[in-house]
């Protein structure tokens, strides 16, 4: 998988509230495959992922982590380069595919320098094809 360019300006996503034992409408938003996003995070925060793209066109998903409290800094195989990042998650969803992440723990996830208590993700896709469409999800 290609490794992406870090969000540097994330566009905010919008979060859907679930309370236990109602339903509620999620609706995605396209994700800003220039600037990547970022959403605001308490611990009970899920990523939903719609790959709506044109068939064929593989969306790869990054989710940045931070350095964590046992000092990981990111150094291996898996590790992303971003100067705020330690060890980032990276995976792909096919076209006509969802996939839901998380929750994400805020020592590990939350950004502590700028956007304080935010994850950053970032979507690419095959030729920058667009479709690809993000929400989330607090439960």
């Amino acid at each position: 998988m290609p490794i992406p360019t870090p969000p540097t300006n994330p566009a905010n996503l919008a979060l859907v509230d679930v309370v236990p034992q109602q339903s509620v409408a999620c609706v995605p938003v396209e994700a800003d495959l220039a600037n990547g996003n970022m959403f605001l995070n308490d611990g009970t925060s899920l990523l939903a992922v719609f790959n709506e793209t044109d068939p064929g066109a593989v969306a790869t998903v990054t989710i940045w982590a931070v350095a964590d409290e046992a000092g990981r800094t990111g150094t291996g195989a898996n590790a992303l380069p971003y100067p705020n990042a330690s060890i980032g998650y990276q995976t792909t969803v096919a076209a006509d595919a969802k996939a839901i992440f998380g929750p994400f723990r805020m020592a590990w996830w939350n950004q502590t320098s700028v956007n304080l208590g935010y994850v950053y993700v970032s979507v690419s896709t095959l030729g920058d094809v667009p479709g690809c469409k993000l929400a989330v999800i607090n439960y």
